[in-house]
């Protein structure tokens, strides 16, 4: 991962992802979730992003870590990598 800093408030952030995230992020993509109807806001009774729906994040609310739950998530476990570079990213 290759970070450059533009000026105060803007960073390019180059090989964010793996090869092999990426390759695994196409192959879940692929499934049956993604392909029927995704996404298919108005059948929901509130709106929220996919990652908090499918991924990580359904413990917001009450302020849980969404890294533990994507660390438990057997399907997009592999991304716990990537969510721990993003949250030092945060940081900066």
């Amino acid at each position: 991962m290759r970070i450059e800093k533009i000026d105060e408030s803007i960073y390019v952030i180059d090989d964010f992802l793996t090869e092999a995230e990426e390759s695994e992020i196409n192959i879940q993509l692929k499934g049956e979730v993604w392909r029927y109807n995704w996404p298919n806001y108005e059948a929901l009774p509130f709106v929220r992003p996919c990652w908090h729906v499918f991924i990580a994040g359904k413990g917001r609310p009450l302020g849980q870590s969404s890294l533990d739950e994507l660390r438990g998530n057997q399907a997009w476990g592999f991304l716990t990598g990537m969510w721990e570079r993003f949250l030092v990213l945060n940081e900066l």
